[in-house]
């Protein structure tokens, strides 16, 4: 199965993958930093990449929220998870919403997805633009150097009652500084 299937037609087996994350836990350790470093006054959350959210169904009690993400299908969970929020296809590199928030996350690696410098760039000047003054962005990186190792294998799986998934992959680096893998199901 290719990367594109996970997050396009099979939508529904993403969550299986990652049932090993906390997301309400890491949702209560951002707001602790949204707290901490939020000077603006209002309560508008946009979440990038929100996927089929699992982080913004932990934000909706606190905040008005937003979430994008390319891929309509993982929108359709993102719905059933968090029907307070609202929720938008867009792309994070060409983020056009006509609205500024006071908080901004791109959270569990999704910032990788722009893959490369140009496109990073774009996407932090689209935050930017979308930031309110003495709002917060917080973006999670991919992996850190510290734990990233070239040519290491990973495997995630899924062991259900009905469904059995395994992800395998293994990591490259190219031009110094580009993490890649490819991933197979």
């Amino acid at each position: 199965m290719k990367k594109e299937a996970l997050y396009k037609s099979l939508a529904k087996y993403y969550d299986l993958i990652y049932t090993w994350k906390d997301y309400k836990k890491e949702a209560e350790e951002i707001k602790k930093l949204i707290d901490k470093y939020k000077s603006s006054t209002g309560n508008q959350l946009l979440d990038v990449a929100c996927g089929t959210g699992s982080h913004i169904m932990h934000f909706v009690d606190d905040f008005d929220c937003v979430g994008v993400d390319l891929n309509p299908e993982m929108l359709e969970f993102a719905k059933e998870k968090a029907p307070k929020a609202k929720f938008i296809e867009a792309d994070m590199i060409h983020l056009e919403l006509d609205q500024e928030f006071d908080v901004i996350l791109c959270l569990f690696s999704s910032i990788g997805y722009v893959k490369t410098e140009e496109n990073l760039r774009k996407t932090i000047a689209g935050f930017t633009k979308h930031l309110k003054k003495g709002g917060v962005v917080m973006i999670e990186p991919w992996l850190t150097k510290e734990i990233y190792r070239t040519g290491s294998p990973h495997m995630n799986t899924y062991d259900g009652e009905t469904t059995k998934i395994a992800r395998v992959n293994v990591s490259e680096l190219k031009e110094e500084k580009i993490s890649y893998f490819e991933m197979h199901y």
